[in-house]
């Protein structure tokens, strides 16, 4: 058995912790952004298997890793939360919410790094912001202290990055490691077939941005089921 495949078989044994932990870091979360009034969908996922696997070989080439630990050190994403918001303008409140909370690891990454997001605009494009986070242990009972020992990303972005995201995700594994351009200020900056999909969505119906967000995940949905855009 290889180093990788190594470290595979030990995370798919130690799967169920970290689906665990990142639902804990989504629950507390969820749960205190509605009591402010903060607008967003929150969901979590323990890092898939196979998709751990691709990842971790294509970093092996340049990490050249030693031994097991050191590939659990560098892949920071084996639990994540995602937290999609209605109005991106309410990035800050999060990030509050988000250090109230929790432990941060290390100081929270911006994306794109080389330019600050317009907030002029109450739906703006392309930004997200990425916290790597461990539960507290004063906040967690006895039987669930081992908990804290887990790291948990959280990505912070509007609805649309997500959606962006989730697409490009999907291009690059069925079409051969295609990825469009992420959406930087506007929907004219998308590939054709997407932003045509998205602005039919948007302006088929009179939407609310809640409607505008369930539109979005049948989208999703619909990419997954034919494989293509």
């Amino acid at each position: 058995m290889d180093l990788i495949a190594e470290f595979i078989a030990r995370y798919r044994k130690e799967y169920d912790f970290y689906e665990q932990a990142c639902r804990m870091v989504a629950q507390a979360l969820e749960a205190n952004l509605r009591s402010a009034g903060v607008r967003a969908i929150v969901t979590s996922r323990a890092k898939n298997h196979t998709r751990l696997e691709a990842k971790v070989r294509q970093r092996e080439i340049k990490r050249q890793y030693q031994n097991v630990s050191a590939i659990f050190e560098d892949i920071v994403d084996l639990a994540g939360v995602r937290v999609a918001l209605y109005f991106p303008g309410e990035r800050q409140e999060v990030g509050r919410i988000v250090r109230s909370l929790f432990d941060l690891t290390e100081d929270p990454k911006d994306f794109p790094t080389t330019a600050d997001p317009s907030y002029k605009k109450r739906f703006s494009g392309y930004w997200a912001t990425h916290y790597r986070v461990v539960l507290r242990e004063s906040s967690l009972h006895e039987s669930q202290q081992r908990y804290a020992e887990a790291k948990v990303e959280i990505q912070v972005a509007s609805v649309l990055m997500h959606a962006w995201s989730e697409a490009a995700m999907l291009c690059t594994i069925k079409l051969g490691g295609w990825s469009p351009r992420p959406p930087c200020l506007s929907l004219q900056r998308m590939t054709p077939t997407f932003s045509m999909r998205l602005l039919g969505s948007l302006f088929s119906c009179g939407l609310s941005m809640k409607g505008f967000c369930l539109r979005l995940q049948k989208i999703i949905i619909r990419i997954r089921a034919t494989q293509v855009l």
